[in-house]
């Protein structure tokens, strides 16, 4: 799948609602269902290749979405914060994730 202006768009626009209504949300239950849309917002695609545009995309969504959840995470409740430390481990490289 190349990269274009539609894909990072979409993703874009995707990420901005998501950000609104977690912003909008005041129960950790129905952040938690926000956040796992967030994970998956930022997520690579399962087609296609790769191409640097297109990784470019990856980066940037994903650090935009760390940093969403970083600035927020204090306000949440102590479950939802180990829910996003759990899921964060998950996604490090096993060697990464056992030091």
């Amino acid at each position: 799948m190349p990269a274009s202006d539609h894909v990072r768009d979409l993703r874009t626009s995707a990420i901005d609602w998501l950000e609104k209504w977690l912003d909008e949300s005041d129960r950790d239950e129905d952040r938690l269902q926000i956040l796992s849309g967030l994970r998956e917002a930022c997520v690579a695609p399962g087609h296609g290749a790769l191409d640097a545009g297109l990784a470019k995309i990856l980066l940037d969504d994903t650090t935009r979405v760390c940093g969403i959840m970083t600035a927020r995470a204090a306000a949440w409740g102590l479950e939802l914060r180990r829910w996003c430390e759990v899921d964060a481990l998950h996604t490090l490289p096993v060697s990464r994730a056992e030091t």
